[in-house]
């Protein structure tokens, strides 16, 4: 495994980087993901919708993006773009703290990156099955944020 690098563009977040790369670092590991690089991109609900209709044609907001940049056979290189809007917003929506959720969206787009697709229904129960093992098998702290303004 080479490394995990992280980078902030939601200009009112400050993150605990070691603690992402330490959390993408177990979920990689128990996943059996031999990487190359993989940067988590930490942004805000515009910059991510504008990615969303640049890249699939869509202009809606979503939570996450995951852009492979690796060959077939190669180790993998990947961004993993996150709404930290959408993080916090589906954290209240569903009651769990924002770091829980901001785990379930790393884990998310590393399932992608092994392979897993959400395109079915029954695809987002697997994928979701699988989130929810991987988030009572990997517990962390709540330390990935240092503050948020919020929305």
């Amino acid at each position: 495994m080479n490394d995990v690098f992280v980078q902030i563009m939601h200009p009112g977040v400050r993150i605990n980087e070691s603690a992402i790369k330490e959390y993408t670092r177990a979920v990689l590991r128990k996943l059996h993901l031999s990487i190359n690089a993989i940067t988590i991109v930490l942004v805000d609900n515009e910059y991510l919708r504008q990615l969303h209709a640049e890249y699939l044609g869509d202009d809606s907001y979503t939570d996450i993006m995951t852009f492979p940049l690796h060959e077939p056979g190669e180790p993998i290189s990947a961004d993993i773009v996150i709404s930290v809007d959408m993080a916090e917003d589906n954290a209240q929506f569903y009651q769990v703290p924002v770091e829980e959720e901001l785990r379930r969206l790393i884990i998310h787009g590393l399932l992608h990156l092994s392979g897993m697709d959400d395109a079915t229904g029954e695809d987002q129960k697997r994928m979701r099955e699988k989130e929810n093992e991987l988030l009572q098998t990997l517990p962390f702290g709540n330390d990935f944020l240092k503050e948020s303004v919020g929305n």
